[in-house]
């Protein structure tokens, strides 16, 4: 003998099953909040030191020459006009750059091959400066690094490599460049890939935890990868139903079980 759910059954179970899955659906709020640690008055920190920026090879260095004598052969002052190019592609970048070879050096005009690898960009400016100080009055040197790449993968709102001029750069800046977290992210699992000559490290960094601030590696290395995890929930696709999909399939379930369960 068949027995029927009665209706007024499946409607009283219906609103239930519903908030189960709104409940199921949900991102809880401290998964989506950064630096969670309770403030008492001000948290102050101590950061780890900054790792300098050394030039290295396949570098592309913006070098930019000017000084105080007023010659005809001082075609350096015609790179003045490259700072309206666009910096933000590779066919830009190098128009107006110098390329450092596998060796570590850059052939500069006048002076011909400079050796510049492993310097910081202070001590290949005054390098170059005293180097031009036998064609020019008081040469004025500026260099700067003008290809350094980020690339953040994953749970981001717009993964991708991002080209930087800044000397430094931290993890949330990083972020930021690629328009932060989804609410799929997982705020708790956030990858840092690293290349150091033929080996590369793998460690995972804790948004959540005000002591990321002071990780040894809050304050990045160019071309360094950051990978985003997803939520458990992301991951087996609860948060990504959608709300008519759902109930409508849980409607049609009831429906079905009104008339065959027994």
């Amino acid at each position: 003998m068949k027995y029927k759910i009665p209706f007024a059954r499946l409607r009283q179970v219906l609103p239930l099953l519903t908030l189960l899955v709104f409940v199921l659906s949900c991102v809880p709020q401290t998964k989506l909040e950064y630096l969670q640690d309770p403030v008492v008055n001000e948290n102050i920190y101590q950061l780890h030191e900054k790792k300098l920026n050394t030039i290295k090879p396949n570098d592309e260095l913006h070098i930019r020459v000017s000084s105080f004598d007023d010659v005809d052969y001082n075609f350096f002052s015609s790179q003045t006009t490259s700072s309206s190019l666009n910096y933000t592609n590779e066919v830009s970048i190098n128009l107006i750059s110098y390329t450092v070879n596998d060796s570590g050096y850059i052939y500069f005009p006048i002076i011909g091959n400079i050796y510049l690898k492993g310097l910081t960009i202070e001590d290949a400016t005054e390098k170059l400066k005293n180097m031009l100080n036998e064609y020019f009055n008081q040469p004025i040197v500026v260099i700067k690094f003008v290809n350094k790449t980020i690339t953040v993968l994953g749970e981001v709102n717009r993964p991708g490599q991002y080209f930087y001029t800044k000397e430094t750069l931290n993890l949330f800046e990083a972020l930021g460049l690629a328009g932060d977290l989804t609410i799929f992210g997982n705020r708790q699992e956030v990858v840092l890939l690293r290349t150091t000559d033929n080996t590369v490290s793998k460690r995972i960094l804790d948004l959540t935890k005000d002591g990321v601030i002071q990780d040894k590696d809050f304050y990045l290395l160019e071309d360094d990868i950051i990978y985003v995890m997803p939520l458990e929930s992301r991951k087996w696709g609860i948060i990504s139903n959608p709300w008519s999909l759902t109930l409508s399939t849980l409607t049609t379930l009831l429906v079905i079980l009104n008339f065959f369960v027994q």
